[in-house]
């Protein structure tokens, strides 16, 4: 098997060392993927610290690749059968590739957190907003004190005026960086003391101005943030590239489960047959249908993949975010 890492504008063969563990290409056309040996493995299957390995591992080999490439990242647990396998993929994706590759030229992801310097002062700060102070107040003169209730209420709208001010933030931070990037996509924040997440896509070129405007942001909220800023790094969150074997018995029962043809079918076909049969099966109008429904979300789904690979059970597609 091999295990594919990314793909490169490259037509040479090329090989890359991490401290003895070798990867090498596959060459279709001028396009290069980034592959080693390896056996197939079920990533939802592995222990957390071997995932942790192996996607450290992962990271590391499109890293050292990038030094010398742009290169288009594959999703994690790519594999493909042979080399005939990896070329075919290249064939079949070879204009999405080509695009993708033209919009990373150049160019690196930089990951970007900011969070708050002192939780515990924000959270006193925004207790003593007028509306929140105010309502304590209230409860506070009130015959009954402050009960129990009362404090959850008053927990809720800290955690909400919380927020607000979080989004606020962030938006405005996101504002300022995008004035020096191509590119950003924001991530999840993990916990209520982080006030931004995001990747931000910057010329390679570009990494000064890009440090300076964060100097300049630290200094503008004084110390009420803390920025933590990873990369440079290949351009996960951008362009990643997914590719899919799909099964034709899987592809014949969704095609059964949306009354659709035997024959080629196209992704608006799909979309017209779901809308029908979801009126059917939804939940809402069908008390405990809610298998049924799970089962037809998951035969619009495949079948829009398959109508995407032009009817093709390989598909290969830019990573949704």
């Amino acid at each position: 098997m091999k295990c594919l890492y990314g793909i490169i504008n490259s037509r040479g063969q090329n090989h890359f060392d991490l401290n003895g563990f070798g990867v090498d290409t596959i060459s279709f056309q001028g396009l290069s993927a980034v592959v080693s040996d390896s056996e197939e493995t079920e990533l939802n299957l592995m222990p957390k610290q071997a995932l942790a390995q192996y996607l450290l591992k992962h990271q590391q080999v499109i890293e050292k690749v990038m030094e010398s490439f742009s290169i288009i990242p594959i999703r994690l647990g790519t594999y493909a059968a042979d080399e005939e396998a990896v070329r075919r993929i290249l064939a079949k994706g070879f204009p999405l590739i080509i695009d993708m590759l033209s919009q990373v030229a150049n160019t690196i992801e930089i990951d970007t957190v900011a969070t708050w310097s002192n939780f515990e002062q924000q959270l006193k700060e925004i207790g003593q907003e007028p509306a929140i102070n105010e309502f304590k107040q209230n409860l506070r003169a009130g015959p009954k004190g402050v009960t129990i209730d009362d404090q959850l209420k008053i927990g809720l709208m800290v955690k909400k005026a919380l927020e607000e001010k979080r989004k606020t933030i962030s938006a405005r931070l996101q504002a300022d960086l995008m004035s020096i990037s191509q590119d950003c996509r924001s991530h999840e924040v993990m916990d209520d003391k982080m006030v931004m997440n995001c990747a931000l896509l910057i010329a390679k070129d570009g990494r000064e101005e890009f440090d300076k405007k964060i100097e300049d942001l630290d200094a503008e909220y004084a110390g009420k943030l803390n920025f933590r800023c990873v990369g440079p790094l290949p351009p996960y969150s951008f362009y990643t590239l997914e590719v899919s074997e799909l099964k034709l018995d899987e592809i014949a029962w969704a095609k059964t489960r949306l009354n659709l043809p035997k024959d080629r079918i196209s992704q608006d076909q799909v979309k017209q047959a779901y809308r029908r049969s979801a009126q059917l099966a939804h939940p809402d109008i069908k008390p405990g249908a809610e298998k049924e429904f799970q089962a037809l979300n998951k035969a619009y789904k495949l079948l829009l993949d398959y109508a995407q690979a032009g009817n093709d059970t390989l598909l290969v597609k830019a990573r949704e975010f």
